[in-house]
């Protein structure tokens, strides 16, 4: 996927940040799909849109994984030190810091998330 967004970036003249924002968003969706969208082991599908708008990116992510809203969902508390750190629970916060204009749905079996970064 970074691949294919190297060239989409490449063809558009998006600021540094607004790329590095759609990145991150897109590897954190894109990746807690794989890992928790399937949790029956099934083969899925995920499919990523992405619309250059002058200094920004309208992105869409749709995947026929279990029903998650992103937006609902909570956040993850922040760690006060070192023995109560973890890994993961913090790629939805760094999705919504990081995007905005977001809108999620279910329709047709499919989560379908749409959110603009820059």
């Amino acid at each position: 996927m970074n691949d294919w967004l190297a060239g989409v970036f490449a063809d558009t003249a998006l600021p540094e940040d607004v790329a590095q924002a759609a990145k991150l968003c897109l590897n954190e969706l894109v990746a807690n799909v794989i890992v928790h969208g399937y949790p029956d082991g099934r083969e899925g599908r995920i499919d990523v849109s992405v619309e250059p708008r002058d200094a920004a990116l309208a992105v869409t992510v749709a995947d026929d994984g279990i029903a998650f809203d992103p937006l609902a969902a909570p956040l993850a508390e922040a760690m006060t030190g070192l023995d109560d750190a973890r890994i993961g629970g913090f790629g939805i916060k760094l999705f919504r810091e990081a995007s905005h204009s977001a809108r999620y749905e279910r329709s047709g079996g499919r989560n379908i998330l749409r959110f603009v970064c820059g």
